[in-house]
């Protein structure tokens, strides 16, 4: 028998795409804080499921040095489902780092009634997510990651984009975590306008974080 036809007998996944895991930043559903999510790619269909919510952006960038540090120590396989590889992702993640403190809200119901423990991120600045028009999903790589397919914008609560050059131009990012960081400044500091020299100084800043510069 030849090698592949005995591979392909004695390893059920061979000659079959792998299943693709990856953790990644972007905008929570639920609140106003910056989410980590753990991105499954199953033969080309992606499920991302949320793994924390962070208030501030550096502390999420921290969580998901945590989160890339367990997945490069897991093999799944597609015989697997998504809630047992999230499980198994999830069960390495707090034996390796400890069940760390999250953002999210906390609700519970008390005698029919849902009561607030802990109310959800509420920001005056957050990222807004475009997709762009020319991306073309590499479903051997992708795994629903925002910066692949998207650009970003900083707007305040009504929408409105913020100036970063004193005049009416929107400036695009192509990182959410680097736009994270101007908005979470802009709220923080309660300003709609950055001069060239703040951004300059936060687009630095963000970017020495990310391990670019």
């Amino acid at each position: 028998m030849g090698q592949a036809k005995r591979r392909k007998q004695f390893e059920p996944d061979y000659g079959k795409p792998k299943i693709i895991t990856g953790s990644f930043i972007s905008v929570s559903d639920f609140s106003d804080a910056h989410a980590i999510y753990l991105g499954i790619n199953r033969f080309g269909e992606i499920e991302t499921r949320l793994v924390s919510a962070h208030a501030c952006i550096k502390s999420a960038w921290e969580k998901l040095g945590y989160c890339r540090d367990v997945l490069s120590t897991i093999k799944f396989t597609s015989w697997q489902t998504n809630n047992e590889i999230n499980t198994i992702f999830l069960q390495n993640l707090v034996n390796l780092y400890g069940d760390y403190e999250s953002d999210d809200a906390i609700y519970m119901l008390d005698n029919d009634v849902i009561k607030t423990i802990s109310p959800p991120v509420k920001k005056l600045y957050t990222v807004s997510l475009a997709k762009r028009p020319e991306f073309d999903v590499d479903y051997r790589t992708f795994y629903g990651n925002p910066d692949d397919y998207c650009f970003f914008t900083v707007i305040d609560e009504s929408g409105k984009p913020i100036s970063i050059f004193g005049d009416k131009e929107i400036h695009i990012f192509s990182s959410y975590v680097t736009a994270a960081y101007v908005a979470d400044y802009c709220h923080e500091n309660k300003t709609h306008q950055l001069s060239p020299s703040l951004f300059k100084q936060l687009w630095t800043e963000s970017n020495k974080i990310q391990g670019k510069i």
